[in-house]
């Protein structure tokens, strides 16, 4: 719903000093710290691909997706997937 609303929705670099709440109930933490945790290696941090929405930051690449732009349970929405390097992309089984 919000992505409906929103004015702006871009997909661009992360901006310097970026911080995301991955859970509602935790404080927003630094990127680079959230990477370390992911296990994304330094260099390919600044290429990362950031979703905005209206100058928040909503989703990152390899990291996942905001608290607050998270759905409720069994609420419709859309998950973005990056796949760097031109991986392919992970398939399910029917």
């Amino acid at each position: 719903a919000r992505l409906e609303r929103a004015a702006e929705v871009r997909l661009a670099p992360r901006g310097e000093g970026l911080r995301l709440r991955l859970h509602p109930a935790r404080p927003r933490r630094e990127l680079r710290k959230l990477c370390q945790e992911a296990a994304i290696p330094a260099w390919l941090r600044d290429r990362l691909p950031v979703l905005w929405v209206d100058g928040e930051p909503a989703w990152v690449g390899g990291i996942g997706v905001a608290a607050e732009f998270a759905c409720a349970p069994q609420a419709p929405g859309l998950v973005p997937e990056w796949r760097p390097g031109g991986m392919p992309a992970s398939t399910s089984p029917d």
